[in-house]
């Protein structure tokens, strides 16, 4: 079985950078997925958000790259919001307790 994922980074028109992450995120490619956000972090210069309204599919390989992509973007200067999060994605984020720091809008 192949695991389906697409990532785009762009830019709006107020310089604000945003990246959606779409398809399944597992452990078969948590990794491309943080290396991912954390490229685009280096590029936002300050806030990026994460549109994750195409998520099909995310375990905790994914919960715990993007928690790690959050605090080594911080280290960058650069604070994650996550937008669109899917609701089965937030209640596994509730019950780890994995992204309660970061902003979820």
């Amino acid at each position: 079985m192949s695991v389906q994922h697409e990532m785009s980074v762009k830019t709006g028109e107020t310089g604000q950078a945003s990246i959606a992450v779409a398809g399944d995120v597992d452990a078969s490619n948590a990794d491309e997925v943080r290396f991912a956000i954390l490229d685009a972090a280096g590029r936002s210069g300050g806030k990026l958000e994460v549109d994750l309204s195409g998520l099909t599919f995310m375990d905790s390989s994914g919960l715990r790259a993007i928690a790690d992509a959050a605090q080594e973007s911080e280290a960058l200067g650069s604070r994650l919001t996550l937008r669109n999060v899917p609701d089965r994605v937030l209640r596994l984020a509730a019950i780890s307790d994995i992204w309660a720091h970061l902003e979820v809008i």
